[in-house]
């Protein structure tokens, strides 16, 4: 699998690489495209400005020859011109194309006449113009531009010799022009194609440029074109040639194209950022492609990853659920949904003997016995067909016909849109369980009857001594109060004396068993009423005052005066009491204090220490004098009396008051005996 995923990912990588060569050649494609397409458009807009211009300036040059050829011109040159024919030539050709002023000079350089008032100058024998017609007869000179008188504007200067038969030159024509027009012309021819137009002479010099200079920039006209920007850099040698493509810093393209028949060019530029800028629009939306692309066969990468991944772990969690089924301790059966047998496991072998090419195909019934019910194979059915768990247990017999029991627990298996396709089954041998618990059952009623008739047999023989011991003991008594005289011998009051003793104590022996046999048996009964927790200590100490003195002990009651009242039984508190005061005295040395501390924990539950300086226990000891007919100083006990009842009947009579009896003791440094009621017998004044 995890070479399949290399595969996957290897072929989505060379993928996407082709992808974006593929596109980046496209790109590549488009770009020179776009640069070619720019070229042949340059030099085609070139053209036709050239030819446009070509015309305008063969229409005034064909304005000049017809001034030439009219038999009064000679009269312009002198002053001798009919103001008449200066102001038809003013009507006729003014305006046309520009043309804003003509000038007639005579072969001096001396201005005579001119259609304007204000003329720009008076005397042109040093100008350029004037000197090529007188020295070289050239027939058409466009000069470089210059500045009219009024309004400052631009003009260009285009001029014409007048000579005569004998070939002798009269004068010289000017004709000055709008620059302006020659700005409108390229505006008017303006494409799209060229971000900046320069009209230039043969010399270089700037006539008219593209698109017009604003107030905040400078005018380029009669500069030297190298000073303009976007055209100086590509200027060389060679630079005026018809129709040329130059490239300026490999940052633009420079069409020029030569007017056709007139010393003049028109210059073309424009940027590679130009051309190049509906490209970079779709490199921009290529890149995003090329993103999303990459972004894509990632997801989709990531996407196969995690499924693989998913994959091998589901795998992985299929061969350990697999071999957990197979290693179960617990039979596994699975069938279709008519209960056919398609799956065991090993234990189902070993418990039934039936091997599963045995029971492949059957159903589970192979197995039944006539211990159970039709009845609860009807209700099995019904609960798992609707979808639910059955639990119970079988009575059913092997493959040798050994019967067994067995605990069962079937449910359906659902498939992803919720339908039934198997159900699963798991079974446990419970055969030696029920086997158990009937032993255990049938022990438990033989110690519950033997219990019952030890609580029978106590309660009747503590009957049964009770009437002879009063009578002992109240004749005892008559005899040591001497009702009926003196004893005689004083050996006599000794021995009265201790049949009093030993029969109190089997008194006290009686009354404990019955005591004990009554709460094991559920039937004693608390007979409760408000108590003092002070009224209940100073009674015991009342009864245990005698054998505190005798055995020079001191009694101590730390009772906090604020002490709620208690909910009990007042001959239980005081037997309890009684018993944790007597067992303190009798394992307290000479000498000894022993307290009863009272007050209440955090829940408001009433909690009752007995604290004495003896001898203390150990934990076993703790844990052996808990127990019935048990104290933890086996020695030190036999020389004190006592049946080993106490402790054990005060924590059960503490039971009884849902409270509980707790000892904090260490050997040779004291016991501490708690109390603990709960808060329900807390009688708080509101």
């Amino acid at each position: 699998m995890r070479r399949s995923y290399l595969f996957t990912i290897g072929f989505s990588v060379i993928a996407l690489i082709t992808v974006i060569l593929l596109l980046s050649w496209n790109l590549w494609q488009a770009r020179q495209a776009a640069l070619n397409l720019s070229k042949v458009t340059l030099q085609y807009q070139a053209r036709v400005l050239g030819e446009e211009i070509g015309l305008d300036l063969n229409e005034l040059e064909n304005q000049l020859n017809r001034l030439v050829e009219n038999p009064d011109i000679w009269r312009t040159f002198s002053h001798k011109a009919k103001p008449s024919f200066i102001q038809s030539v003013r009507r006729n050709a003014i305006g046309a194309l520009g043309a804003q002023e003509f000038r007639f000079i005579n072969s001096r350089g001396d201005v005579i006449n001119t259609t304007e008032t204000h003329p720009i100058a008076t005397l042109v024998a040093d100008e350029q113009f004037f000197r090529m017609h007188r020295n070289q007869l050239i027939d058409f000179v466009i000069e470089a531009p210059i500045v009219s008188n009024t309004g400052g504007s631009w003009k260009l200067s285009i001029s014409r010799p007048v000579v005569n038969v004998e070939g002798k030159m009269l004068g010289v024509i000017q004709l000055l022009a709008k620059l302006s027009e020659f700005q409108n012309l390229i505006s008017r021819n303006e494409l799209g194609g060229f971000e900046q137009a320069a009209l230039f002479n043969s010399s270089e010099t700037v006539l008219a440029t593209w698109p017009p200079a604003r107030q905040d920039s400078p005018s380029y006209v009669g500069m030297p074109l190298e000073k303009v920007d976007g055209f100086g850099s590509a200027i060389d040698d060679n630079f005026i040639q018809q129709n040329k493509l130059v490239s300026v810093d490999n940052q633009s393209y420079m069409a020029i194209y030569k007017v056709p028949n007139y010393p003049m060019y028109i210059g073309l530029t424009r940027t590679f950022k130009d051309v190049l800028m509906p490209w970079h629009v779709e490199l921009k939306n290529t890149l995003w492609v090329i993103f999303c692309l990459v972004i894509g066969i990632l997801v989709i990468d990531i996407s196969i990853y995690r499924r693989m991944t998913k994959s091998e772990e589901m795998d992985k969690e299929v061969r350990r659920l697999f071999i957990a089924v197979e290693q179960s301790p617990a039979s596994v059966i699975i069938t279709d949904t008519e209960g056919q047998i398609q799956y065991v496991n090993p234990r189902f072998t070993s418990v039934t003997g039936y091997s599963p090419n045995e029971v492949l195909g059957k159903n589970p019934r192979i197995l039944k016995t006539d211990h159970t019910k039709p009845e609860t194979y009807e209700t099995l059915w019904k609960t798992i067909t609707d979808g639910g768990e059955w639990q119970g247990e079988f009575f059913n017999r092997k493959k040798n016909g050994e019967f067994f029991w067995e605990a069962a627990t079937i449910s359906p298996i659902h498939d992803s849109s919720g339908k039934i396709t198997n159900f699963l089954a798991i079974k446990e041998d419970i055969t030696e369980r029920r086997r158990s618990n009937t032993e255990l059952k049938l022990a438990k009623a033989e110690a519950e009857k033997a219990n019952h008739a030890k609580s029978e047999f106590l309660a009747a023989m503590s009957h049964d001594l009770r009437t002879p011991l009063n009578a002992i003991m109240g004749f005892a008594e008559m005899m040591k109060l001497k009702t009926f005289g003196e004893l005689g011998d004083e050996h006599y009051e000794q021995y009265v004396k201790d049949i009093y003793d030993s029969g109190g104590l089997l008194i006290s022996l009686i009354n404990d068993v019955l005591d004990l046999s009554k709460i094991e048996a559920g039937k004693f009964t608390l007979s409760e009423e408000i108590l003092s927790v002070s009224s209940l200590v100073d009674s015991s100490f009342r009864q245990l005052e005698k054998m505190a003195d005798v055995s020079d002990q001191t009694l101590w009651a730390e009772i906090d005066p604020k002490l709620p009242q208690l909910w009990g039984d007042e001959r239980v508190m005081i037997q309890v009491l009684n018993n944790l005061l007597s067992n303190a005295i009798k394992f307290t040395p000479s000498g000894g204090n022993i307290t009863v501390a009272a007050g209440l924990n955090d829940n408001n539950g009433i909690v009752i220490k007995v604290i004495d300086t003896g001898i203390g226990m150990s934990e076993e000891g703790i844990e052996k004098a808990l127990q019935p007919f048990e104290q933890a100083h086996g020695t030190h006990s036999r020389r004190n009396e006592g049946t080993g009842l106490g402790l054990h009947l005060c924590v059960n009579f503490m039971k009884l008051f849902s409270g509980r009896l707790e000892i904090e003791s260490e050997v040779a440094k004291g016991t501490t005996v708690i109390l603990t009621f709960p808060p329900k017998r807390t009688l708080i004044k509101k």
